[in-house]
């Protein structure tokens, strides 16, 4: 039962935060391949750096969670697996700032500025309940990361960039499954697309 009560608040949050902020569109590989770190967690506190007034809003980093990492996907050596760390974000939903559920896991990435790990919502953050199977293996199999001597390409009002043998294309019409169920890598002297899905 909890576990439906957690599905529902999360969807709830995430579009409220998506409609509040508003996020540039990326492919799960683009958002991996641009993160400092990327890491599968269990919330285990939440703590604010200032006091909480809904009447003022403040752009700032002032909220973080405690996190305890499980899998560390972004590393060769899995360094930070089974570490205790701070995660910070943007305090108020205007700002992407994150909402993780306590005791819940998520799938985290964002930058590492100045020693501090810092995420908001357009880093690609997800609820492992909601990726696909293919996304799952992407991240424990490598694909996205074995992916990032490639580069995804997005077609914008019917306008795509030309394909090259550094990039994969996502054609206008399909972009959904594209973002859901495959990947670019890199074969021989070029890319292309991981899996027939989409194709």
């Amino acid at each position: 039962m909890r576990e439906v009560v957690t599905f529902f608040v999360l969807l709830t949050s995430m579009y409220i935060c998506t409609e509040a902020c508003g996020c540039l569109r990326q492919h799960p590989q683009v958002q991996f391949c641009n993160a400092d770190f990327a890491v599968k967690a269990k919330i285990l506190n939440r703590t604010s750096t200032v006091p909480v007034d809904p009447k003022r809003l403040r752009s700032g980093y002032t909220l973080f969670f405690t996190v305890k990492i499980i899998q560390d996907y972004k590393n060769q050596t899995n360094r930070y697996t089974y570490q205790t760390q701070d995660i910070y974000t943007e305090s108020h939903d205007s700002f992407c700032g994150e909402n993780f559920l306590i005791g819940d896991e998520y799938i985290i990435l964002g930058r590492i500025y100045e020693g501090q790990w810092r995420t908001i919502h357009c880093d690609g953050n997800s609820f492992p309940l909601l990726i696909t199977k293919y996304q799952k293996e992407a991240y424990l199999l490598e694909y996205y990361k074995k992916g990032c001597l490639c580069q995804v390409d997005e077609c914008y009002n019917g306008q795509c960039p030309p394909k090259t043998t550094n990039n994969c294309v996502i054609p206008q019409e399909n972009t959904q499954c594209f973002y859901r169920q495959n990947s670019c890598q890199r074969r021989g002297n070029t890319c292309s697309w991981h899996a027939p899905a989409c194709l």
